[in-house]
């Protein structure tokens, strides 16, 4: 099925539909995720919300063949470009959320916990060890800092919000491909054919 200008226009409209929802859903996830820190327990319903979204993104792809099956089949290239385009709606949805909360409202207590972090005894027995000490001296030469505090302690709101997007990219590209499988249209093989 080729792709007129209707239909990209229609599937774009679904795509942004849909991922404003699931970008809400994803800032769910990041409430969990960053309250977690101060009620353990939340990380659980952040756990969740990621691994259930593979779940919601066939369902909401689903939703979308269903809604647009009366102006033709939903072929692979239609689905998975749904997918993505829907995927990237809700990443740059998570994107301005976490940014407005990394600049407006944390005042680095993210960075503080993560600088907590490295001082437990896991930790330290972590960073003692040969290949994981020989990969932070190595990553320490690269950014000219002298520690592994000073590194983490360096990070910016939109150092942390690039590699919040650069991770829900590539993941919404992987997860795009059995969504798109899952939700085109199957073809009912005719009686009679061979």
């Amino acid at each position: 099925m080729k792709l007129n200008n209707a239909l990209l226009r229609q599937t774009n409209a679904y795509a942004m539909q849909f991922g404003a929802a699931f970008g809400m859903f994803w800032c769910v996830g990041f409430a969990f995720m960053i309250s977690g820190y101060k009620i353990p327990l939340l990380h659980l319903l952040w756990l969740l919300t990621l691994l259930v979204t593979p779940a919601v993104g066939i369902i909401l792809a689903k939703k979308f063949q269903q809604e647009v099956k009366q102006d033709g089949m939903v072929d692979f290239g239609r689905a998975y470009l749904y997918s993505v385009m829907m995927y990237l709606y809700a990443t740059v949805i998570l994107a301005g959320v976490a940014y407005i909360y990394f600049r407006m409202i944390d005042n680095g207590a993210f960075v503080g916990h993560l600088l907590a972090q490295l001082h437990t005894d896991e930790m330290e027995e972590l960073l003692k060890t040969p290949a994981f000490k020989q990969q932070v001296d190595e990553m320490l030469a690269q950014t000219g800092k002298e520690s592994l505090d000073d590194f983490v302690g360096s990070i910016t709101p939109i150092m942390i919000v690039a590699n919040i997007v650069d991770m829900n990219l590539i993941f919404g590209l992987l997860l795009s491909i059995p969504t798109a499988l899952m939700a085109r249209t199957k073809v009912k093989p005719t009686e009679g054919a061979s």
